[in-house]
This record gives C-alpha cells, structure tokens and sequence, in this order.
C-alpha cells in the first residue's frame, strides 16, 4: 500500500501531477500546502512543516507510539 493510500484513509487528497495535496491535519492551515509523494515515501506540510513517512504519520494523526503505528501500517 502506498503512503498516499495510507494518508488518503484519513484526509482527503488529489492527485496534482505526479503529487496528493490536501489540507495539513495537524495544523490550522486554510490553503492546501500539505504533499505526500508515492515515489519518495513521505508527507510535507508548507504551513506548520510537519514531514515524515508514513508511520510518523500514523503515530502523530493516531496518537500510537512507534511499534503500535508499525503494526496498524501492517494491517492496512
């Protein structure tokens, strides 16, 4: 599963180019600076420069540690 599928479970994302945008879940940003990129494996948010994998996004949306939010990754 990609980590645009992962991400894309909890927040709404569009495909712009070879990108997903959205709206960041972690900060109060009213443009869509949040970016996940399939082909590097990770999220960047513009506004409040969250950037991670898709674990880190797991454990930061979900509020898990890191062995809990690797076993929910594994799951989906």
């Amino acid at each position: 599963m990609s980590i645009a599928e992962i991400i894309g479970r909890r927040i709404s994302l569009r495909k712009v180019g070879v990108h997903h945008v959205g709206y960041c879940p972690f900060c109060e940003g009213v443009a869509t600076t949040f970016v996940v990129s399939d082909e590097k494996g990770f999220f960047h948010c513009f506004t409040c420069e969250a950037h991670g994998d898709a674990v880190g996004f797991v454990m930061h949306s979900d509020n898990l540690t890191f062995p809990e939010a690797v076993e929910k990754v594994a799951l989906e």
